[in-house]
């Protein structure tokens, strides 16, 4: 049975962190730019920047040419989503299809892993955070359709069951959202609420969108463009938003003015520390992703 609060009683005694209440004065920025890993930073200072925040943004993880390819191949497969066997069916929600994904589906899916893999910006920062050798747990894509509405603010791992908890339990799990298109804010970037990754709230939605909460972008801008489609952030194609799952975030609606036909699809990764079974490391996934 679930006790008062919304912890599991086997868990209880493993609590490694304070049930903390956040309000608006835990949202640690309102600058997109201050979640860039830059090429020169070290593991440790990727740390920091996921630490402090819940998220971290690198560039250019897929090449160009990669990243148009893996597009029109994902899109194909929404077209024929009624004919994929069961193992291959996209989930819809809200105007939202997920499909999961094998390293050998595709050459272009091989070759898009093997860009991630061996990306030196992408390599420090995972490593820096995880540790050596980490795991991937998910690889999947998600489309946000033309028209698709705004999401609610939510986690993807639940904090009564998490890492933010009990993190002798858990592991630490983060998740890599590669934009496999210019994504501006009003095309559905999806919106951040950094520093609430500490957060044990059941709902933070009111504060953070009332707040500053902010779409991700790699462009140096932050927030929607103007009407006439200049400025505002983007999330350039082949960049990357790695984000830890206890953070409070969501897919924003993709209603862009200049861009009404295009969906968003994202190349989705899911990063977990390794279990050292040598070392009797038991932890498991956190509940709810």
């Amino acid at each position: 049975p679930e006790l008062p609060g919304g912890f599991f009683p086997d868990f209880t005694y493993d609590m490694t962190y304070y049930n903390r209440q956040c309000d608006r004065h835990d949202i640690t920025t309102r600058d997109a730019n201050d979640l860039l890993v830059k090429p020169e930073y070290t593991g440790e200072q990727a740390a920091d920047i996921m630490m402090k925040h819940g998220a971290v943004v690198v560039q250019n993880v897929l090449e160009p040419q990669t990243a148009a390819d893996l597009r029109v191949y994902l899109e194909g497969r929404h077209k024929i989503q009624d004919e994929l066997p069961w193992h291959e069916k996209f989930f819809e929600e809200l105007d939202r299809l997920a499909l999961g994904l094998g390293a050998g589906d595709a050459p272009v899916v091989t070759e898009a892993l093997r860009q991630v893999g061996t990306h030196p910006t992408v390599k420090t920062t995972v490593e820096g955070i995880l540790g050596p050798d980490p795991a991937i747990v998910e690889i999947s894509t998600m489309t946000s359709l033309a028209g698709a509405e705004d999401q609610g603010i939510h986690t993807d791992s639940d904090y009564f069951g998490s890492s933010l908890l009990y993190s002798r339990t858990f592991l630490h799990s983060y998740t890599m959202f590669i934009s496999l298109q210019n994504t501006t804010a009003r095309m559905g970037a999806t919106t951040l609420c950094p520093g609430t990754h500490h957060c044990a709230n059941e709902d933070l939605e009111e504060v953070c969108l009332q707040n500053g909460a902010f779409e991700a972008s790699s462009n140096g801008l932050t927030g929607p463009d103007r009407n006439d489609g200049n400025g505002g952030g983007v999330l350039l194609q082949g960049d990357a938003m790695m984000f830890n799952q206890n953070v409070w975030h969501r897919g924003a609606a993709n209603q862009d003015p200049n861009n009404p036909t295009s969906n968003r699809v994202m190349f989705i990764l899911t990063f977990v520390t390794r279990n050292k079974a040598n070392e009797a490391d038991r932890r498991y996934q956190g509940l709810g992703t």
